[in-house]
């Protein structure tokens, strides 16, 4: 259906991106997985783990998942800013998480002071309330216009 989808509409699959949220069990399905490798390798779309630091979600799901994006949950950015010890596990987490070749997206940003912090560590996405809140489409649109003159 992906694959159809792209054709349909002319769309490029390097354009995509699916976020696959874990399920409240330990295990992904040799289904699941299946379908993943099938999307990315296959058809070229990238995949991202979300909600990375929650639930069940570890670095072995990381390494075994074929996602080339993992979004830290914003309760790891908040951690991060109530000890010096949520601070070292964080950015030791994202030295991690660059070194096997994955992109990070942080979630929860809301401050200056968190994204200078995430900038600070390549963090290549930041998603959050510093930038803007959700919006509705138009509202959106007049935004990209506004900051990147980019968009129709």
């Amino acid at each position: 259906m992906l694959k159809n989808a792209l054709e349909e509409y002319k769309a490029s699959p390097e354009l995509l991106n699916i976020e696959v949220t874990e399920t409240a069990d330990d295990t992904v399905s040799e289904l699941m997985m299946h379908n993943m490798t099938l999307i990315h390798e296959n058809i070229g779309i990238e995949l991202s783990l979300d909600d990375f630091g929650t639930g069940y979600s570890n670095l072995e799901r990381v390494l075994n998942m074929p996602v080339g994006v993992v979004k830290f949950d914003r309760s790891m950015l908040l951690k991060a800013f109530e000890t010096e010890e949520g601070r070292i596990v964080f950015s030791r987490l994202a030295e991690a998480v660059h070194n096997i070749d994955r992109k990070i997206v942080s979630e929860g940003v809301e401050t200056k002071e968190q994204a200078d912090f995430v900038k600070s560590l390549g963090i290549e996405y930041i998603q959050g309330f510093y930038y803007a809140k959700p919006m509705p489409k138009e509202a959106y649109l007049e935004f990209l216009r506004a900051h990147n003159g980019a968009a129709s």
